[in-house]
């Protein structure tokens, strides 16, 4: 995305996503574009996704 005068226009468009598997292609398909050549910064974010994961829901903690 890109901002001129105030107004933003999208740049390209990847795609949607309407389950988790298709989030996992989009998100693979939007690495390898960055990857062609633009570095990735890593915020952490995957380790955090991968916690949030293994980690059980409140209300389940013994």
């Amino acid at each position: 995305m890109a901002k001129n005068g105030g107004r933003r226009t999208i740049l390209e468009h990847l795609g949607s996503a309407n389950t988790d598997s298709e989030l996992a292609a989009l998100m693979q398909v939007t690495r390898d574009k960055l990857d062609e050549g633009q570095e990735e910064l890593d915020l952490g974010l995957d380790a955090l996704a991968e916690k949030t994961r293994t980690t059980k829901p409140r209300g389940d903690r013994r």
